[in-house]
């Protein structure tokens, strides 16, 4: 895998015989790479453990994400807020505070 050679030793040299080889390397897998890298999906994002990994992080987040629906335990508003469900309905949480709002829902009519 192209990958694979990516990795270099502790302190090895980068020459310039090196780069023309890694470039013959990336060219060779250009389409491996084409399917890992800006790719389109065209089937369904499965982690393979339950609640171990992350889209994006504090320092790099999406700037949007679009979807019919939205199937999620705690909204976290911000780092500040999170809205979250129990016995007694939804609730927000301030997590700087930790004091808990119960949220009144009036029905529409």
């Amino acid at each position: 895998m192209a990958y694979d050679y990516l990795k270099l030793p502790a302190y090895a040299k980068i020459t310039p015989e090196w780069i023309a080889s890694l470039v013959d390397v990336l060219n060779a897998h250009k389409d491996e790479l084409d399917k890992k890298v800006n790719k389109a999906l065209d089937s369904d994002v499965v982690p393979v453990q339950d609640a171990t990994y992350s889209v994006g992080s504090s320092s790099y987040r999406l700037k949007a994400i679009y979807a019919l629906a939205v199937y999620a335990g705690d909204l976290v508003l911000g780092g500040r807020y999170a809205v979250t469900e129990s016995d007694d309905g939804l609730v927000l949480v301030d997590l700087k505070t930790g004091k808990r709002y119960r949220l009144v829902l009036e029905p529409l009519e």
